[in-house]
């Protein structure tokens, strides 16, 4: 049985909630779509997933600077032994991608979420990772982001947005093609959040996110560039 840092019931309830809330907002990719290049620095964590350590917590791999995360919601599915966040080497650049295999059904959603990276309220970046998918169903894989205050709460909880909560999803897709998913999002100031605090950090997450959304994915190549 996969070993994952998990999140209470009442965690998930919410997640739910808000998953359904933004569903309208999550933009689809297709493989042809083409995304702007942005040039600058990358300051994404490990972006080529090419460093793995040994997670003494979770008992197994994963990428320096990410962790693997699996949501179960009350009355859902278990997550079946070929569930988990694997190191791949069918890759997009470098030596390794990374897996993320989530096939459990109902209530499971499994991604690989990133450790939170220093950011600045008012200012706009450009988050993207590249991605393909084996048998996804649904909405498929996402590109998730959190964005936290100075407390790690919701800064990105905006009075200017139609999202309702601190987690924003940027795109989703189903692509068996390497397909580049993502977009420039500004960071909300203290005046945009309803925390009253500015942001503080970004952290990526990526997977499968919604009630139905399974199959497996592979990500590699993960961006986040400030746009001057």
């Amino acid at each position: 049985m996969i070993k994952f840092k998990k999140y209470g019931i009442f965690v998930v309830l919410i997640a739910f909630v808000f998953m359904a809330a933004v569903s309208s907002n999550v933009l689809v990719a297709d493989e042809n779509d083409a995304v702007e290049e942005i040039e600058g620095e990358n300051i994404a964590p490990n972006a080529t997933f090419d460093e793995w350590e040994f997670d003494e917590e979770l008992e197994m791999d994963v990428p320096v600077g990410w962790d693997g995360i699996v949501f179960e919601g009350a009355g859902g599915n278990p997550a079946e032994d070929g569930d988990g966040v694997f190191q791949s080497e069918d890759a997009y650049v470098g030596d390794y991608s990374t897996k993320v295999v989530s096939m459990g059904g109902a209530h499971i959603n499994i991604n690989l979420q990133a450790d939170p990276i220093q950011a600045e309220a008012g200012e706009s970046y450009y988050f993207s990772v590249r991605v393909k998918t084996e048998d996804a169903e649904e909405r498929g894989a996402f590109l998730r982001l959190f964005i936290e205050d100075e407390d790690g709460g919701p800064a990105g909880r905006t009075k200017t947005t139609e999202v309702p909560g601190f987690a924003y999803d940027l795109e989703c897709t189903t692509s068996e093609e390497w397909t580049e998913i993502g977009g420039v999002l500004t960071l909300p100031e203290e005046d945009e959040s309803e925390s009253g605090k500015d942001t503080e950090s970004v952290a990526f997450a990526l997977g499968f996110m919604g009630p139905d959304d399974t199959g497996v994915a592979y990500f590699d190549d993960v961006q986040m560039i400030l746009v001057e």
